[in-house]
């Protein structure tokens, strides 16, 4: 199983290229071949200068569709000892279930809301499935603020889940160490 992450030049070091024998990996693009879905979204965040928090605050506001999904997603990282956080209806949804949730206000909702918890060095991870253009109210400030303060910010269950899984992999058995040259048994050559 392998991951790849794509990610800008602009958050991470000087462009660079590493090739191992014949094979080159250039900036743009990285790849992880550990043995389980979620240490492998892990380690592509890690490659891709994205590192996930093994610890803090998490902020979770999902759409109406997703949000059956919020209480599986704040239980797991409950349980790894985060901090759980959420807007509106997703803090419903989760304090529903029996799991503690702080309730965060959006921009439009009042002070203090997210931006300002993000502005504030309050979050260390976003997990926003955003409705999209058709909402009244957008969420593009969650974004944009995550990029700015360089927090990492996912906006699929799918990835929340392996993000959630590779955290808490990495939290009981410490980050992923495995390179591809041990994967597939070759000596790193420069």
């Amino acid at each position: 199983m392998a991951s790849k992450k794509r990610y800008s030049p602009s958050t991470s070091s000087p462009k660079w290229i590493r090739c191992w024998g014949r094979r080159c990996v250039l900036p743009e693009r990285c790849l992880a071949f550990p043995k389980e879905e979620g240490e492998a979204f892990f380690k592509a965040e890690e490659a891709a200068h994205t590192l996930l928090p093994l610890k803090g605050n998490v902020l979770i506001s999902l759409n109406a569709e997703d949000r059956n999904e919020a209480a599986e997603i704040a239980g797991a990282l409950s349980e790894d000892g985060f901090h759980i956080m959420a807007t509106g209806h997703t803090c419903e949804a989760i304090q529903a279930a029996g799991i503690p949730c702080e309730l965060v206000k959006k921009n439009f909702e009042g002070r203090p809301n997210a931006q300002d918890l993000i502005t504030n060095g309050k979050i260390q991870l976003i997990i926003n499935s955003p409705v999209g253009r058709t909402d009244v109210h957008d969420d593009s400030y969650l974004r944009k603020n995550a990029i700015k303060a360089r927090i990492p910010y996912i906006t699929t269950i799918a990835a929340a889940k392996a993000a959630t899984e590779g955290i808490h992999n990495a939290i009981q058995n410490g980050p992923p160490t495995r390179s591809e040259e041990r994967r597939v048994g070759k000596e790193c050559r420069s």
